[in-house]
């Protein structure tokens, strides 16, 4: 790993964006990385109080040689580089989290985009209620057109620690900002797996001791989900059983921490939607879509403790994968997937859960 560090100054936040090939990143034929670092630039709160921390990720497409000359142009981009990429976000987001040197960290991936008062908004907020975490809202852009995320909750919620409303602050990593101190003391970091960020999540939910404050009203983020590069659009037989292992820990974390049952129950429920979405979605060769199915049966069994309360949908492939019943789960999941991918059905999907901005 190399460093070409930022001058040493007391900065408000410091932002970790790890950089991966950004060249490829493309949406509508224009480069979102200057985008993305345009609206880090233009933030209210002042671009020189922010600690631009670019990781790069092992990237062979000159993406070096493009971060050394902004971090020559800005004195607070502190660039660091690993010769070798990692496969994910996990690792230099760890090692931002380690180098950075600010009060308070925030995420923003290089293919997205910040509103202008984003820093500032989530930096008031935390500095004058002193809690270790504040999370908010985001739009989507689905390539046409973008869309406000719809929020179960309205305005200001405060999150009491080992409160049943705890899921509500399980949104995205990138939504939020964190104390330094908190997440070092914690020991709270990615591990370099999928689902990273629902293991980094619960690891913050689970250690707080202070109220989580989550700003529903205040859209702070864009995310591209019509990028093609994003990892989140494929569901491979690792990606799967790597989602399982990471559920089963936080289902085990939770459990240990005493958490509220109904915390415990709405996350089992928000996994169990993710594992079987997924198996319907993937492409595997049918041992491996087999095999999968194995491993969400287990999954089912180990936490057959937990209460949960699903749609007739959810909970009849949930029956079909207790009693085994492959051919017609897998039948059943053919025809799923092709009403999926159907426009009517997703304008039905997205006009249920987002508005348009």
């Amino acid at each position: 790993m190399t460093t070409l560090s930022s001058d040493i100054m007391n900065y408000k936040i410091s932002l970790i964006t790890p950089c991966y090939n950004l060249n490829k990143i493309e949406s509508n034929k224009q480069n979102l990385f200057y985008e993305s670092l345009e609206s880090v630039r233009k933030q209210t709160i002042g671009y020189e109080n922010i600690e631009h921390i670019l990781i790069n990720n092992g990237s062979t497409d000159g993406t070096e040689v493009v971060l050394k000359e902004l971090a020559q142009k800005y004195s607070n981009i502190k660039l660091l580089s690993i010769d070798e990429n990692t496969g994910g976000p996990s690792i230099p987001r760890n090692m931002g989290i380690t180098e950075s040197t600010s009060k308070y960290i925030m995420f923003l991936d290089a293919d997205d985009i910040f509103e202008e008062n984003t820093c500032e908004v989530l930096y008031n907020e935390i500095e004058n209620n002193d809690v270790d975490m504040v999370n908010s809202n985001y739009y989507s852009f689905d390539g046409k057109e973008t869309f406000k995320h719809v929020s179960r909750f309205k305005g200001c919620n405060v999150i009491k620690p080992k409160s049943a409303d705890s899921m509500n602050f399980m949104t995205f990593i990138w939504t939020a900002i964190y104390k330094r101190d908190f997440l070092v003391k914690n020991n709270i970091t990615f591990p370099n797996v999928h689902a990273e960020d629902i293991s980094f999540l619960t690891d913050c939910i689970i250690s707080t001791k202070k109220d989580m404050i989550v700003l529903n009203d205040f859209y702070s983020y864009l995310y591209i989900s019509d990028n093609n590069s994003s990892l989140s659009h494929s569901f491979s037989k690792k990606q799967i059983i790597e989602y399982l292992d990471i559920y089963q820990k936080c289902i085990n974390k939770i459990k240990n921490t005493n958490q509220d049952p109904l915390y415990l129950s709405e996350f089992y429920n928000f996994t169990v939607i993710v594992a079987i979405g997924s198996l319907i979605r993937s492409n595997e060769t049918k041992t491996n879509k087999y095999e999968l199915f194995n491993l969400i049966k287990k999954y089912l069994e180990n936490n057959k403790d937990i209460p949960f309360e699903l749609s007739f949908y959810w909970n009849f492939m949930i029956y079909l994968i207790e009693h085994e019943q492959k051919k017609l789960f897998f039948s059943t999941s053919k025809f799923i997937q092709s009403v999926f991918e159907q426009n009517w059905f997703r304008k039905l999907f997205r006009n249920k859960n987002y508005i348009k901005k």
